[in-house]
């Protein structure tokens, strides 16, 4: 019985509709290179498994067509009520309108937020692909073999350069969050929000002030650094990166001398343990799932929308629509995807506009729009003003650096110097020794003790010499010393 389920339940999905290469999500993935892909033997197709049980429970898999699993997620559902199973449908109309109605309900308690690149490019952080202006297009000097290759943790062992470029263009601190980050926020602070799924690695979730537990970086952010070499993986801080990388130095491990990397995930490297932990706990319960900014074609994070409630309202807020089951997939048996324009749907809605045009307009339809535009304004002030204060902290991180460096040139040029002064004074020891030498076997005493005399006077320019050179080495490493924190009262 189980098996005909799985045959009714199984379609066979083109890879060309997984994997979109035109995708602009912040870890963009090829789908030859797609660490989910990387066992697939034959690009033809991917089978994707749904399959349904008496315990409201669905599970989704995809495998290979040679039959090898590539990736599997279940969430068990929440009890039948009228956001999941059968029931009158949560949505009065599938429409924005709708959604805020049914925000406005008792049944509407957990939000989950699925967000790609699009919530961040009104912040100014460039895409990867658009021709000209594209990071992929700056980096062409590096001579890339392929785009993709950057997050590519072979190519990166071999030339990391090309990463830490892309690196300094986005790292924290250089942009400020959007409105659909602050909506977001204020999703939590209304008590809404269970939890926010990102596929961006820019940190301006953070950054917005979301609370760390109710964020998953399904991508990994510059947040925290670790050695690459597995037997050390020593972890970094987010400061120490940063000063090596604006320095436009490559980080190393200070233990083992391999390259140190932010946690950012590459082709190959497992989804953080945090992703799958969370996954499971959460779809279930979710009462309303809004989805911004993403392509919805990087796996498993695009599958993620199949795991909530068979009527669990789902709301994409995107310039296009995505995610969606092709109708010959539909014809088939295949209930995955989203469904906007089916006489069936009565949970998916697709508001098509900018995210913060949409999360502004859902702002006014809750009786939010003026919170949350003081809110966007009072943080902007906030991080203009701390920008300004991290700028001068990190010029002065850089100058303090430079004086250290100065401080040991100086101090390498004392050693030299010392150096030179210890050979003068043996030659004036020997010059001595050989002076006093000569005065005993000459007949004439006075030149001899002139020779002498002079020698000892060579010694004692040189020993001055000396104690000159180590008191500026001294004095120039004392100025480069930072100064002592002054005690806590």
């Amino acid at each position: 019985m189980l098996s005909r389920l799985r045959d009714l339940f199984t379609v066979q999905v083109p890879v060309s509709n997984l994997f979109d290469s035109a995708d602009l999500s912040l870890l963009p993935c090829d789908p030859s290179n797609h660490p989910l892909n990387n066992r697939v033997t034959s690009p033809s197709a991917l089978h994707t498994t749904a399959i349904p049980s008496a315990t409201s429970a669905t599970s989704l898999s995809l495998s290979s067509s040679s039959g090898a699993l590539i990736c599997e997620s279940s969430a068990t559902h929440a009890p039948m009520s009228s956001s999941s199973g059968r029931g009158a449908p949560a949505l009065k109309s599938t429409t924005l309108a709708g959604v805020a109605e049914f925000m406005k309900t008792k049944n509407c308690r957990n939000v989950i937020v699925m967000s790609g690149a699009g919530i961040s490019t009104s912040a100014g952080i460039p895409d990867f692909r658009s021709p000209g202006t594209g990071l992929y297009d700056n980096l062409q000097k590096y001579g890339l073999p392929h785009p993709q290759a950057i997050f590519e943790l072979d190519y990166f062992r071999k030339r990391p350069e090309p990463f830490f470029t892309l690196a300094r263009e986005l790292f924290p601190g250089m942009f400020k969050p959007t409105t659909s980050h602050y909506f977001v926020r204020l999703l939590e602070r209304k008590g809404f929000l269970l939890r926010h799924y990102t596929q961006n690695i820019d940190t301006l979730e953070r950054v917005a002030g979301i609370a760390a537990n109710k964020l998953v970086e399904a991508h990994g952010s510059f947040s925290g650094n670790h050695c690459i070499n597995p037997a050390c993986r020593k972890s970094f801080d987010q400061l120490w990166m940063e000063d090596l990388v604006f320095a436009g130095k490559i980080p190393r491990c200070d233990k083992c001398e391999d390259l140190v990397k932010p946690d950012i995930v590459f082709f190959g490297e497992k989804l953080p343990d945090r992703f799958h932990k969370l996954v499971n706990e959460d779809f279930g319960a979710c009462d309303l799932l809004i989805v911004a900014g993403t392509s919805l074609v990087v796996q498993p994070f695009a599958s993620l929308i199949d795991l909530v409630g068979q009527r669990t309202p789902r709301l994409l807020i995107n310039r296009e629509k995505v995610g969606q089951a092709d109708p010959m997939e539909r014809m088939l048996g295949y209930r995955g995807g989203l469904d906007f324009d089916s006489i069936e749907n009565v949970r998916d809605v697709a508001h098509l506009a900018s995210c913060d045009d949409g999360f502004l307009e859902l702002a006014r339809l809750l009786g939010w729009e003026q919170e949350l535009v003081s809110l966007v304004r009072d943080d902007h002030e906030r991080l203009a003003a701390a920008a300004v204060q991290t700028s001068a902290q990190r010029q002065a991180r850089r100058m303090s650096a430079a004086d250290h460096q100065m401080a040991a040139g100086e101090t390498e040029k004392a050693v030299d110097t010392i150096t030179a002064a210890l050979v003068g004074m043996t030659v004036a020891e020997n010059a001595a020794e050989a002076s006093h030498a000569e005065e005993a076997r000459s007949a004439t005493g006075r030149h001899a003790l002139g020779g002498a005399g002079s020698a000892d006077i060579a010694l004692k320019q040189t020993a001055s010499e000396i104690a000159s050179v180590v008191a500026h080495a001294v004095q120039a490493a004392d100025a480069s010393e930072p100064a002592a924190p002054a005690p806590s009262k």
